[in-house]
């Protein structure tokens, strides 16, 4: 196809027709190149892209990003897709074309992971993400086989979690130098509230008077703006307890007076804006050291379980997407529940 120059700016465009992934003709046109061989360059990376696109010829870079772009991912999801693939599979396999891409690579690449990455959990992640690409090419660039499907699976490790018992966390939490992050942490532990969702909670989002909390949203940290929960069953009616109600009272009536405009869209903990991540994080490490933010919520699970709330209410209060999740997560507290079971056949 011919390049043309704008003789009013100056410059070179193309004008190119091709068949989208449905077999409908498009015309695609791009303005602005200052030289003709620029505007023929692109006019050929076009076409060939293009003429490629949904063929097994895409190379891995195309069909990652075709799946970024085609995927419901949360902001968060995504950065760290793309972050992985940079770090990990675009130096291997970025120009690599889907149907040359073997199971011995394959192989090689999941040794690579366990070998250079910190734990089992963090090679599984990158390695699905890889064959997540994969598994797109098959279903929308016609790749007729599977190169890694011979290559076994990287096993998901058995998660130990730490637990903070409820009279350690009362007496530790006194050791907060900022009253905001002590309150935080109380009300993370007695909710099962994740940072980011505490952290996004604003007085619209509380009924004092029926005592609860409605969690309909989450904080992303790194973009400084609210995003939805992690998942659908994350965002539902939080009970809270008495001791939690008077101290959100204690709190809004301080922002109230101490705070010129307060208004029901105030932040619960922090006031006019979120709290930042990095500072609560040093903070909690410094009261904490041997734990982490989301080990509150682990605990809130641990001594509900330990109390003998049952498992599916476990499940609702947890906000667990479905049952095995929390069977699977915290099943093991139940070992004394499934000896009382037993028990009746002595009787």
């Amino acid at each position: 196809m011919p390049v043309y120059k704008d003789e009013k700016r100056g410059t070179y465009y193309f004008i190119v027709w091709y068949k989208d992934i449905y077999g409908r003709p498009k015309q695609k046109m791009k303005r602005g190149f200052k030289k003709e061989k620029d505007a023929k360059l692109a006019e050929a990376e076009f076409i060939v892209e293009h003429k490629n696109g949904s063929s097994p010829d895409a190379t891995f870079e195309h069909v990652f990003y075709h799946n970024i772009k085609h995927s419901e991912l949360k902001p968060k999801t995504e950065r760290r897709r793309i972050n992985e693939y940079n770090r990990h599979m675009k130096g291997k396999f970025g120009q690599l074309k889907m149907k040359d891409i073997t199971t011995q690579q394959c192989l090689d690449f999941k040794h690579y992971l366990l070998e250079q990455l910190n734990s089992s959990e963090s090679a599984r992640t990158v390695y699905s993400g890889f064959k997540i690409v994969i598994n797109h090419a098959i279903k929308y660039f016609d790749l007729e086989r599977d190169p890694a499907k011979g290559v076994p699976p990287i096993k998901r490790p058995k998660r130990k979690h730490k637990y903070i018992r409820r009279s350690d966390l009362e007496n530790r939490v006194k050791d907060f130098e900022n009253p905001v992050f002590k309150q935080m942490c109380i009300f993370m532990f007695f909710t099962g509230l994740r940072v980011g969702e505490a952290a996004a909670l604003q007085w619209v989002d509380v009924d004092l008077d029926s005592k609860e909390a409605d969690v309909n949203k989450t904080l992303d940290f790194y973009k400084k703006e609210f995003g939805p929960p992690k998942t659908t069953s994350s965002e539902d009616i939080v009970p809270l307890a008495d001791f939690l109600i008077d101290m959100l009272i204690e709190i809004k009536k301080e922002q109230r007076s101490g705070y010129y405009g307060f208004n029901e869209n105030y932040q619960v903990f922090g006031g006019l804006r979120p709290i930042s991540y990095a500072v609560f994080h040093k903070a909690f490490k410094k009261v904490f050291p041997e734990f982490t933010p989301h080990d509150l919520r682990h605990s809130f699970a641990s001594y509900l379980a330990n109390q003998g709330v049952d498992i599916f209410v476990l499940k609702s209060l947890m906000r667990h997407d479905n049952i095995q999740e929390t069977i699977n997560t915290y099943g093991h507290l139940y070992k004394e529940k499934k000896h009382e079971a037993i028990s009746f056949l002595n009787q």
